[in-house]
């Protein structure tokens, strides 16, 4: 039979199905000879009967399921001798046939039904049946409303009736059956010839296996070409944004200086593709190995804004930073996780919020869930998301809509990967939005508790004045941080100018305060006027005096040490710096704005920094010149003065292979 189609019964049901036909065959002559009413036909008929059974039982045993035309027309004739055998029961003289007659006939008539949908596509097992129904009921029928019925005939009637009906049901019940599955033929294609249920599960787990084999065999390749094409091309370009960086660092004329500028940003946002294709290829695969070593939340932060700072800046936004649970500046912050990739979420969160946001303030908010987990929420007065949008946020290669890679630029693969760390920590990233006034993401994080040894102590301030506008966005979290790092210091909030210059005007002599930390922008001056005036008239009134200003600029910098303060940094304070700050028996940096954070930072965990930088070197990752160049110092303070040395002079030549030997102490250090 060309192509396959869908039987009701499987081998084994095919071969019981013949051998119980055989032996009721061979069962009713034996109870109609012991019973005396076996008659003349009967006698060759149900031998020919049975044989004719044993015959395609011999056949079916051989070879189930794989009945030639012939066999399938001689279980049709088989199925017509029943029919058949009504009709004869209906025109017999009287006596009428007995119920017991008609109890024997009954199951005979469904199981040649049975027969006729196990040999023949469904279709045409169905008008078969139906054609030897009407061959059965229409001479009775003719006989009980239009002739000369016999008298047994009245009686028989409802019973044949019963009978029709249920074979009409039973062949529909059957036809139904055969519909619905012959079309998981279209789904599981099998070898021609009739198939049964097991054998389209069985071809469709076949196919699926295969399907799975070919997938994983396809995911391999593409990540291992990913990694050897990314290795391939990011070897060279960390040569090229060195050099690049040198060049930069000298004496060039303006236009050159803005082609090499080009080439830097053009180098790095393509280092940065190949990291994110290499990073959401692993966490695909499932490849991507995460450690477990002690951090601090502070760190995190730390290098999370400053990596950011410099692009919030150049498009004038106001970072903030909200410790809402003082817990997290003590053992609560401490935890254990993987610091790079958590530097990693937490900065794209971050990055992503910039980009989208035209005008305005990105503000990220930690706190602790009801079970200790960290709880980060980053939100922006950006551009904001439609629902539509918002559905398909964290779908890889997605932006938010069809302009956005011309517009922003990206791939779409940050937020996929931010999502995807979160969840191979154990946490959440979940988003909400609403168009035309921002985002809000919501990072949980629950990681193990740490038992790492607390921040050092400083000789803790007695008295600290903040001169800030109340209308600040971050005048909350400012005070809210000093309250937790400084809680016994009597801590005075002022938002005017004007109330400053009167308030520390009457500071008595002798007696200045511990810390002035004074906003750039107040309501009624600047902060930078506003230290200028006070040292007009008379000496400093507080040890230490810092601005704050949402823009880190060597002319800011310049004109704030000249009018009176002693530093200028960035905001968000965060609170390594103002730990920094906090330290009156430290002094500040010369560079005070620069290496504040680099000093909070690398001073409270080294082994972090010389981890974090070790992986980076291992994967050749461009970001082992940022981290190098932002820590030099505290590395060169840390290592061993050779190693130091070496380490120094292979990152110069960007070369990252001996400068992680070097790190690791592997190589002979040339004196």
């Amino acid at each position: 039979m060309a192509g396959a189609s869908f039987v009701v019964l499987g081998p084994v049901g095919t071969r019981w199905l013949f051998a119980v036909i055989v032996a009721s065959v061979l069962g009713a002559w034996g109870s109609e000879a012991l019973l005396g009413v076996i008659d003349a036909n009967d006698r060759i008929g149900y031998p020919c009967l049975a044989a004719a059974f044993s015959v395609l039982t011999a056949l079916a045993w051989r070879r189930p399921q794989q009945l030639r035309y012939w066999q399938r027309s001689g279980v049709t004739l088989l199925a017509l001798y029943f029919s058949l055998d009504l009709l004869a029961l209906t025109l017999r003289p009287d006596p009428g046939p007995s119920l017991y007659t008609l109890g024997i006939f009954a199951p005979w008539t469904l199981g040649g039904c049975l027969l006729l949908f196990m040999t023949w596509r469904a279709g045409q097992a169905l008008l078969i049946s139906q054609a030897l129904l009407v061959l059965m009921l229409a001479p009775p029928a003719l006989l009980r409303f239009a002739g000369h019925p016999p008298q047994w005939l009245f009686a028989a009637w409802p019973l044949l009736a019963n009978l029709a009906l249920c074979q009409l049901m039973f062949c529909l019940a059957l036809w139904g059956l055969s519909r619905q599955l012959a079309r998981l033929t279209r789904l599981a294609p099998v070898a021609p010839g009739p198939a049964t249920a097991d054998d389209l599960v069985n071809a469709r787990l076949a196919e699926l296996e295969r399907s799975r084999a070919a997938a994983e065999a396809a995911s391999r390749a593409k990540s291992d070409f990913l990694a050897t094409i990314g290795h391939e091309i990011r070897t060279p370009m960390n040569i090229v944004l060195g050099q690049t960086r040198l060049l930069l660092g000298g004496r060039l004329p303006t236009e050159q200086r803005g082609q090499l500028e080009q080439v830097a940003r053009a180098g790095e946002s393509l280092v940065k593709l190949i990291d994110s294709l290499l990073d959401y290829a692993d966490l695909d695969a499932g490849r991507m190995q995460l450690a477990a070593e002690p951090l601090r939340l502070e760190q995190l932060l730390g290098s999370a804004f400053d990596a950011v700072r410099p692009e919030a800046q150049a498009k004038q936004l106001e970072l903030l930073c909200e410790i809402a649970a003082p817990e997290l500046l003590g053992a609560a912050g401490s935890r254990h996780g993987d610091a790079a990739r958590l530097t990693q979420l937490i900065t794209e969160l971050l990055v992503n919020a910039v980009k989208f946001t035209p005008a305005g303030q990105v503000r990220l908010r930690a706190s602790l869930d009801a079970g200790g987990a960290w709880l980060l929420r980053v939100s922006d007065s950006g551009v904001g998301l439609t629902p539509e949008q918002l559905a398909r946020l964290f779908t890889p290669f997605a932006q938010a809509e069809v302009g956005s890679t011309r517009r922003f630029g990206g791939t779409g693969l940050g937020l996929a990967i931010c999502r995807a760390l979160a969840e191979r920590m154990g946490g959440t990233l979940t988003a909400r939005s609403t168009p035309g006034r921002g985002s809000e993401f919501e990072l949980r994080l629950p990681l193990p508790p740490c038992d790492e040894a607390p921040p050092p102590s400083f000789a803790r301030p007695r008295s600290v004045v903040i001169v800030q506008g109340a209308q600040s966005a971050g005048h909350g979290a400012l005070v809210g941080l000093m309250r937790a790092l400084a809680s016994t210091a009597r801590i005075e909030v002022l938002t005017q100018g004007s109330q400053a210059l009167a308030r520390l005007g009457a500071t008595p002599a002798g007696q200045p305060h511990d810390l002035l930390l004074v906003d750039w922008l107040l309501p009624d001056m600047e902060g930078g006027e506003l230290l200028a005036r006070l040292a007009e008239t008379g000496p400093p009134r507080a040890r230490r005096t810092v601005l704050l200003s949402a823009f880190d600029t060597p002319v800011l910098r310049e004109r704030a040490l000249r009018q009176g303060a002693q530093a200028l940094c960035a905001k968000p304070l965060l609170p390594h710096t103002l730990r920094r700050l906090l330290d009156l028996e430290r002094p500040l940096p010369a560079e005070a704005p620069a290496r504040l954070a680099d000093a909070g930072t690398t001073g409270a965990d080294p082994a972090a920094l010389i981890n974090q930088l070790d992986t980076l070197l291992g994967e050749a990752d461009s970001h082992a010149l940022t981290l190098w160049e932002q820590h030099e110092s505290a590395f060169i303070d840390v290592l061993p003065v050779r190693r130091a040395k070496a380490l120094a002079g292979a990152m110069q030549r960007f070369d990252f292979d001996e400068a992680q030997a070097a790190l690791r102490g592997e190589t002979q250090d040339k004196p």
